[in-house]
């Protein structure tokens, strides 16, 4: 799994007028960039698909997957392998969070409003879903306490 590209001054800080919540990464880079950024990384990677995953806004999900204070992902850019599932994708989202969930927190991914079936693979949704402007394809995760929790 391999990280790309430097995340300029601006996007570093990354919070937008919106109370405090993080800028998407499509606000933050210009089309043209985001677009190179793509391409340079299927050109050094030609076996891994880039995926951009940041959190789900409390604002634009459903009422019952609104995270509170979900913890930070150290980088929303992601190399992933074309033979992944959104099960290995998953796995690794949670292997990377900075505060780990506990047992009682399910973790989810969408791509769009439609949540995805685990065995979905990365290589699919990329060839069919990946947006036409820059070539990411851009998936959004949720937390959601499960058992009573």
């Amino acid at each position: 799994m391999v990280g790309f590209g430097a995340a300029p001054a601006s996007a570093a800080k990354g919070v937008s007028s919106l109370g405090g919540q993080q800028a998407s990464f499509k606000s933050t880079h210009p089309a043209a960039e985001r677009r190179a950024m793509c391409v340079s990384a299927m050109d050094r990677n030609p076996d891994r698909l880039p995926v951009i995953c940041e959190w789900v806004s409390s604002s634009s999900s459903p009422p019952s997957l609104a995270p509170s204070s979900p913890p930070p992902l150290p980088k929303v850019q992601f190399l992933v392998p074309a033979n992944f599932t959104v099960h290995d994708f998953l796995r690794l989202l949670r292997q990377r969070l900075t505060i780990p969930l506990g047992p009682d927190a399910g973790l989810y991914v969408f791509c769009g409003a439609q949540m995805l079936n685990g065995s979905i693979a990365l290589s699919t949704l990329h060839a069919s879903r990946r947006d036409p402007e820059d070539g990411f394809l851009y998936l959004s995760c949720a937390t959601e306490n499960v058992f009573g929790g």
